[in-house]
């Protein structure tokens, strides 16, 4: 064929009309979210209705034009091409998420994405998201890549820079006249509606993407601060029995499908329901809505409001404090690492290659936490012990992942991993089958606590890491920004179940604790687990705040 009538051969069109395709491409396709949620908002306030509709669209496209424009000004053979092709396939791939899940890409979602291991990464991929990758990214990235750039010496390139320049600058002047014409209507909105800038693409995630970066990776690492060594135990149990106490750190559950916590459309607790001593306390609050921000925090001895991740980090924290004080810890993970929390503990992965019994390729059920647990225990020596498993949970979207084919109840169901085409109910039932899997976990490693009460006083504490949305008001997942995040995501649950010899010995007043849990506005949270486990285990340290002890006011063993 002759090349010069192949149709990707004609692409010819100036570097600042390429632009402004580029603009316009990103304003209707890759924008579209924005635009979509503009609208509907518009439609509810009813302020001059299709105008201001038209003058939003309008001014995103002259706003991203003039941004285009003034950055790639100078055309640079290969470098431009490359920037721009990756701008468009990172801006397709958060369209897509944005789109179906209304995930905010915030520099803290990009920590969450770094901190996912490949097993829960290769879990997003599926036929919806390939193809939105393929045809809104992919394909626009080969016509970048078809474009050619005419050179025509010095002179040309001075004045085709100086050309994009003038065009930048024209589409800022047009911009900033579209946003003044209706300021009033324009801030309004924006004072109402903050999460709006943030959909932004590319702007937004890649302001995001720098963010972390600049963070993680060229921001001075602070000294490592060793904190809580004066942690002692202060009340030697002679001739008593040790303590044998299981933290079990859940994923991505939320207390509103708790039927312990009166949840009416699935029995997602029949396993713990029926068990004395076990309590169940609502409304409780997380301290972050992604795994990699709430566990650092619940085990620091920071408030949610007052955390700091880079301190975390480079501080000990209640695993480390409880390992000073002579307390056995150890650490047994399922759902890709302890995000730094256990580092300095002793520390087993579950490796889905050693356990096929459990295990289903790249993940593994719950369950296999239980495989070798004794020989574990024994293992770490005498005296008191706190074992913290971390569970997989409920981690989305491949929920039907999380659970054995023979413990699925709840239908009808929809096993599949785009779960914005599933209906409501199918992805409710799915959802709630991984909590009552959860729930049987906790009934075992319930079960296994019993079986060491000859030998120790024992006990047990559920807490999630952060909760999880299904959809409601057209939000899946989780990872939303802690200000726009929906309680869906911030509400967990929390479960303690302590044996009667540990009540006793602790004077535990389980009349009080059943008080606190039915509770909904006792204001606990995340915050409080820190001094709580200490108190529990009878840890003196300065750091300890018993008004952030949750046990303190219904236990004589003070």
């Amino acid at each position: 064929m002759n090349k010069n009538l192949s149709p990707l051969k004609r692409i010819r069109t100036s570097y600042t009309w390429m632009i402004a395709l580029l603009s316009l491409y990103f304003t209707v396709v890759l924008n579209h979210p924005v635009l979509s949620k503009f609208n509907s908002i518009v439609d509810t306030v009813d302020t001059h209705g299709i105008v201001l509709k038209v003058i939003c669209g309008l001014f995103l496209f002259f706003a991203l034009n003039s941004i285009f424009s003034i950055i790639f000004s100078v055309y640079i053979p290969y470098l431009t091409k490359t920037i721009l092709s990756v701008i468009t396939l990172i801006s397709s791939i958060v369209s897509f998420q944005t789109l179906n899940y209304d995930v905010l890409f915030t520099d803290q979602m990009w920590l969450n994405i770094f901190s996912t291991d490949q097993g829960e990464a290769l879990s997003y991929l599926n036929v919806s998201v390939i193809s939105w990758v393929v045809i809104t990214g992919i394909i626009p990235v080969i016509l970048i890549c078809l474009h050619k750039h005419q050179f025509g010496g010095p002179k040309h390139y001075i004045l085709s820079t100086l050309k994009n320049i003038l065009v930048g600058i024209l589409s800022l002047v047009i911009a900033g006249g579209l946003a003044f014409s209706h300021y009033k209507d324009f801030a309004s909105i924006g004072r109402n509606n903050h999460y709006l800038q943030k959909m932004i693409v590319p702007t937004y995630p890649i302001y995001g993407l720098e963010k972390y970066i600049k963070e993680t990776y060229f921001t001075k690492p602070i000294k490592f601060r060793d904190i809580g060594t004066d942690s002692h135990v202060v009340k030697a149990d002679e001739g008593k029995k040790p303590t044998l106490f299981f933290l079990v750190v859940g994923e991505t559950a939320r207390t509103y499908n708790y039927s312990l916590n009166g949840y009416k459309g699935n029995d997602t607790n029949s396993y713990t329901q029926s068990l004395s001593n076990l309590e169940s306390y609502r409304m409780v609050q997380s301290c972050g809505t992604y795994t990699a921000l709430s566990v650092p925090c619940m085990f620091s001895n920071m408030t949610r409001k007052g955390y700091d991740a880079n301190i975390a980090h480079h501080e000990n924290n209640l695993m480390d404090m409880l390992h000073i004080a002579g307390i056995k810890t150890l650490w047994i993970d399922n759902d890709g690492g302890s995000k730094g929390v256990a580092k300095r503990i002793s520390y087993v992965a579950i490796n889905p290659k050693d356990n096929p019994k459990y295990c289903n390729g790249e993940m593994c059920y719950d369950t296999v936490l239980l495989k070798g647990l004794d020989k574990r225990i024994t293992d770490m020596g005498t005296g008191s012990k706190v074992v913290a498993f971390h569970l997989v949970g409920s981690h989305g979207p491949t929920y039907y992942e999380r659970v054995p084919k023979d413990m699925e109840t709840f239908t009808p169901r929809c096993n599949r991993s785009d779960i914005q085409n599933c209906t409501h109910k199918e992805l409710v039932n799915q959802y709630d089958d991984t909590i009552h899997f959860t729930d049987y976990v906790l009934s075992k490693i319930i079960d296994k606590l019993k079986t060491y009460e000859p030998k120790y006083n024992v006990a047990l504490l559920y807490l999630s890491d952060h909760g999880e949305s299904l959809g409601e008001d057209g939000i899946y997942l989780h990872g939303t920004p802690y200000m726009f995040a929906p309680k869906y995501q911030k509400h967990v649950p929390l479960i303690t179940w302590f044996g009667d010899g540990f009540i006793k010995q602790r004077g535990i007043d389980m009349a009080c604790l059943n008080k606190m849990a039915l509770n909904e506005k006792s204001g606990l949270s995340q915050d409080n687990l820190f001094s709580s486990v200490l108190g529990l285990m009878h840890i003196s340290t300065k750091l300890y705040n018993p008004s952030l002890d949750m046990f303190k006011q219904c236990s004589t063993d003070a």
